[in-house]
């Protein structure tokens, strides 16, 4: 006889580490939109933050003043109307694929993704970003 297929109900959920509850499954990466300089929050993990002003810095704290989980990712996307800087301060960012760290530009309309790998180690890929 086949087998009975299994009948499941209400919604799966798991918690992150600061108790927050999210559905199991696909998940969305909510806008923090920004028109002036920024530095980035613990909330800004897994979100998406928009830049969209001129000339503009997005600047990733030191990990001794916001300590971002190993493995936090946040999506930058610049809609200025020039580059926008992404700037580190004591900790290092590297450019994906190089050993090319400090500083980084990403081009108007650029997509660039963050993610702690380490400590004070962060990687930055994308497209438009040098």
């Amino acid at each position: 006889a086949p087998l009975a297929s299994p009948t499941f109900t209400g919604t799966a959920s798991a918690k992150d580490e600061l108790n927050n509850t999210y559905n199991i499954g696909w998940r969305d990466c909510p806008q923090n939109s920004q028109v002036a300089s920024y530095q980035l929050v613990l909330a800004d993990r897994g979100k998406q933050v928009l830049m969209s002003g001129t000339s503009l810095t997005l600047t990733i704290p030191a990990n001794g003043t916001v300590a971002f989980p190993i493995g936090t990712t946040i999506m930058v996307v610049n809609t200025d109307a020039t580059s926008l800087s992404i700037a580190i301060t004591t900790d290092t960012l590297t450019l994906a694929n190089s050993t090319t760290t400090g500083t980084r530009t990403l081009a108007r309309n650029g997509l660039a993704t963050l993610t702690k790998v380490g400590a004070t180690n962060w990687l930055a890929s994308g497209t438009g970003i040098t």
